[in-house]
């Protein structure tokens, strides 16, 4: 088993995603930055995917993690 990813977020960082949630974006957007708010409050892939009902594909979410750590280190 891989080592589990955790991302975690500054409080400018937590307030772009949430605000994602009322943003003019599609909804995978929504749910992506979502995804990474579960992250961040210790939520695993797959009680992650299971919230989002995609436990048939589950292991799609583990890269959103880490491309969203790489946007963020290119946005500070």
């Amino acid at each position: 088993m891989c080592s589990r990813l955790r991302v975690f977020l500054d409080r400018e960082q937590e307030k772009t995603l949430f605000n994602l949630r009322t943003a003019d974006v599609p909804q995978k957007v929504k749910d992506r930055a979502e995804v990474i708010r579960l992250s961040t409050n210790g939520w695993h892939v797959e009680k992650i995917a299971a919230h989002f009902n995609w436990t048939g594909t589950f292991f799609a979410l583990i890269p959103i993690v880490p491309l969203w750590h790489q946007t963020i280190s290119r946005i500070d």
